[in-house]
């Protein structure tokens, strides 16, 4: 299956995997994965990695709220329900999608694990200058 959604199909380019959080800033479970999704959104190069949050929201106070008390700089993409409907109803969830925009994986749970699951692609953390 490929991203056919052509926000985050234009997202996914430049990097060799882009991590896409399905989120919303009400959900308790997303609050919980946002440190681990910073940490990989900073440790990875962008060429390599890249996290790209999909969101589930529109209520545009809350959502920069969150981002700013959790210092969440990735880029984030609103979605509208007829693209919700193409993409898992539970979030959070993650999606594992090449530069060609082919999904690899999709998985809810265990966020903390994103950097073996990255591994599995020869994608290791390094240095940011």
């Amino acid at each position: 299956d490929t991203i056919e959604i052509p926000k985050v199909k234009e997202a996914v380019k430049g990097s060799r995997m882009t991590v896409l959080f399905g989120w919303a800033p009400w959900c308790p479970s997303c609050k919980t994965a946002a440190p681990t999704l910073k940490t990989v959104a900073n440790r990875y190069p962008k060429d390599d990695v890249k996290v790209v949050g999909l969101l589930y929201d529109n209520e545009t106070a809350k959502v920069r709220f969150f981002r700013k008390s959790n210092g969440i700089k990735w880029q984030d993409i609103k979605l509208n329900n007829t693209q919700r409907q193409r993409l898992p109803s539970h979030i959070p969830y993650l999606m594992l999608v090449d530069e060609k925009g082919v999904i690899k994986e999709v998985y809810q749970g265990k966020v903390q694990d994103l950097p073996v699951q990255l591994m599995k692609y020869g994608l290791l953390p390094g240095t940011r200058i």
